[in-house]
Formats: structure tokens, sequence, C-alpha cells
């Protein structure tokens, strides 16, 4: 018996339509309920992408609940270090394949037009040798659930695809994740983040340390992850705890760069960033 949950918003996509053919169930759920799912999230990996900050809040809250994540396709191609907050970049990229080896020895008859490039080594399922994987895996701890990346068009519709083979796939991805997931956390709700409608917004909530963070995010090129953010406050003479980091981190907007910039120099942190890019080429605190 394979159940699933998936976004009710993506319920008529073509990249679902050969979902309720694979499974003997789906769960048709919002956001904030999809967020505390006990099943297996299936999501199209497009939504990463053109909603970066909501996707990052629930497979975040996915993730610390102890609880499996399948990605999709379509994607586009991209890094998603910061959505899925991977300490090292995973980006997707085109490749087309018809076929890929499930742990170098089961070949799977379900293609795709896209590869993973990364160099997370723990959690490669699946791969066409030579052009990049197919299948990975990858959680932040032992204690956090699965979020998988799946390229091979596994749950739609299409001609000339293995119906059998789309089945075998999906159920290998859920029963691996769900054999090695994490004891169940006592508390399996979203958490109460509300992510900033902009920058200026996240600036003038009041947080003290949200300037020091947007800074230091704006001096590392937009980079989010927590230990870079860390560091680099370190080096332009701030000491945070990562769970501020975080807490900024957690409630601020996407966006470019550029737009960030602008936001600290309207709230008066111009000066701030001049000195933060003149000791980071000096090398160390003034």
């Amino acid at each position: 018996m394979m159940r699933v949950a998936a976004l009710d918003e993506q319920k008529s996509l073509r990249d679902l339509a050969g979902l309720t053919r694979l499974c003997d169930e789906v769960a048709w759920c919002d956001v904030s309920t999809l967020a505390s799912t006990n099943a297996p999230a299936v999501i199209v990996g497009l939504w990463l992408f053109e909603q970066a900050g909501s996707a990052r809040k629930l497979i975040e809250a996915r993730s610390e609940a102890g609880l499996t994540t399948i990605l999709v396709p379509r994607f586009k191609t991209g890094d998603l270090r910061v959505v899925l907050r991977t300490p090292t970049s995973v980006r997707i990229k085109p490749g087309e394949y018809n076929e890929f080896q499930w742990d170098d020895d089961i070949g799977v008859s379900v293609g795709g037009q896209t590869l993973i490039e990364s160099s997370l080594h723990k959690g490669q399922w699946g791969s066409v040798a030579g052009m990049g994987e197919t299948v990975l895996a990858y959680r932040a701890h032992e204690a956090a659930g699965w979020t998988v990346l799946c390229t091979a068009v596994v749950t739609s519709k299409k001609f000339g695809v293995d119906v059998d083979a789309q089945r075998w796939l999906l159920h290998e991805i859920v029963k691996r994740a769900s054999a090695t997931a994490p004891a169940r956390t006592t508390s399996t709700s979203e958490p109460d983040i509300r992510i900033a409608e902009s920058f200026s917004e996240l600036l003038s909530e009041g947080d003290e340390l949200a300037p020091a963070v947007v800074l230091a995010v704006a001096l590392n090129d937009g980079d989010r992850d927590v230990e870079a953010v860390a560091n680099t406050l370190i080096r332009i003479g701030f000491e945070l705890s990562d769970d501020d980091v975080q807490s900024t981190l957690s409630r601020m907007p996407d966006g470019p760069t550029d737009e960030l910039e602008q936001a600290l120099r309207q709230s008066g942190w111009g000066a701030y960033l001049r000195r933060g890019r003149r000791v980071l080429a000096d090398g160390g605190v003034e």
C-alpha cells in the first residue's frame, strides 16, 4: 500500500498526471497541511524556482519533523543550495537520458530532461555514468527527514514511458527513505515563521540583529548558508549565534542582491556595506 501527499495547487499539472495510477492513495493538501502530513510529499520541482521562499519553509518544516519530501520534474536549471539548505551546490543542468542506473547495478527505464550536479556523495541513489545524478537524497542531520530530488519523469503521463518502471522507482524511493527515516519528533506542526514582504520590511521590524545578518548576506553575494553568514559576521566585527543568524534568514524574502543592498542603503547601512567590503578585501576585522 503506497500513500503519498501532494500540493492541491499542483493537482492539474501534467507533471503529476500519473501520480494517482502509481499510488494507492493521494492526499491533496494546501501548503500548511502538507508541512505536517505524515505521508511522503510529492512536489513538482518547478515550485522551488517560482516560490523559493515558500518552498524553503515547507521543506525545512518537513525535514525537521523527520518527514520525507520527493521533488519531481519539471525543474528549471539552476542551483537549489539555498532552497534545500545544503552545504554545497546542488545544480540542476540540462541532460537528456532514457534510462539510468539505480545503485549502479539496476537499470531503470525512466528517462528525463535534466540531471543533478553536486559534490554531495552521500545519497546518490541514481545516476547516468559520465553525465550526472538522477536521484539525489539529502538530509542535514541524522534526525532530519529526507529531501529527495528525482529528475526522472516518475509521476507524469508521457508517451512511451514504462508505467511499471515508474511505479517501481517511486516505490523504491519511498521505501528507502522510510527505511532510514529518523524517529518522529513530538511535534510536526509548521514553525510559526512569517517571511517578510521585502528586505526593507525585514530591516524595519525592530530586530536589532537583522541588519547585520542582511549585511553579511549582501557581502556574501546572496549566499544564505548559516555557517558562511556567521563567518562573515565575525570577520566584519559581529558575533551572533547560529540560532540568531538562522532566525533572520528564515524570515528573509527572496530577491536579487542589488535589491538587498538598496534596502541596506535606504535603512542607513550603506556605510557599513562599504566598510564590510573593505574589511573583507583586507582579510580581517578593522
